[in-house]
């Protein structure tokens, strides 16, 4: 199941601040998913996003790799 809204963080030097980190582990957000948001996320600005349709695009691409390993 895919999130309804689309993760925007600060690209690159994002603060460590109790509030962030209270936010991503409440949302259940892995530093697992930030390296993949960083890696393959659209940069527009100061931000960084990975669409719904970007998300189901690479998980198609990541089974496709582990299928065929």
């Amino acid at each position: 199941k895919y999130c309804k809204y689309i993760l925007i963080l600060t690209r690159g030097h994002m603060k460590n601040t109790h509030h962030v980190l209270s936010r991503i582990s409440q949302r259940g957000i892995t530093a697992n998913m930030l390296d993949v948001l960083l890696a393959f996320g659209v940069c527009h600005g100061d931000k960084v996003y990975l669409s719904k349709k970007q998300a189901i695009e690479l998980k198609k691409e990541i089974e496709f790799l582990l299928l065929t390993r």
